[in-house]
């Protein structure tokens, strides 16, 4: 992990009230190949708050400079990431391509890091480079605050044509094949 330069001040991040009874705080996975430091930060930037975590990724083609640059970058354009210290940087990712098996166990890792490095978020949302958010991270909580925080948004069925031709419900309609993760139960089939 290449940490980000400056001083943490225990007292900003000590201030953001955590807990089952506090507003959800989000994980993010930001992910770039070569040459997206500058949209990486301008994502960061996009869905920066300071409840939420963040876990910056660029491919492993990326150089260690540009890696360096955008650590640096992170640190001039958004102080409130060293306030609050919930913004890492991969420093040596591994080799792979963003699909198939090496994508997952990527995604699979950062999920892991993020657990170790700060276990109180709700959810792990992915987002790439080339992605810009269409809502602001306040509606986002706001939306995500009246939705339960066991709820699980992967649900797998085989019966395809109630998600396409019918509605459902939460509750009493999901079938009985439903694949759920989440930071508490693992995986649950």
């Amino acid at each position: 992990r290449l940490r980000l330069p400056g001083l943490t001040t225990a007292r900003a991040a000590a201030g953001v009230r955590r807990g089952p009874d506090a507003l959800p705080c989000l994980a993010y996975l930001l992910i770039g190949a070569r040459g997206d430091g500058h949209r990486l930060l301008r994502l960061l930037l996009a869905v920066y708050h300071p409840r939420n975590r963040y876990i910056l990724h660029l491919s492993a083609d990326a150089s260690h400079e540009e890696r360096r640059d955008l650590a640096a970058g992170v640190a001039a354009a958004a102080p409130a990431a060293v306030s609050f210290d919930n913004v890492a940087l991969v420093g040596t990712p591994t080799a792979g391509t963003p699909v198939g098996s090496s994508g997952l166990a990527g995604t699979l890792r950062a999920a892991a890091v993020l657990l170790r490095l700060h276990p109180d978020w709700d959810w792990f949302l992915t987002l790439n480079a080339a992605d810009y958010p269409l809502v602001t991270q306040d509606d986002l909580i706001h939306a995500l605050s009246y939705v339960p925080r066991e709820f699980n948004f992967i649900d797998h069925t085989s019966d395809i044509g109630r998600k396409e031709y019918g509605s459902f419900e939460l509750g009493e309609n999901f079938s009985s094949q439903r694949i759920c993760f989440n930071k508490t139960t693992r995986l649950q089939i």
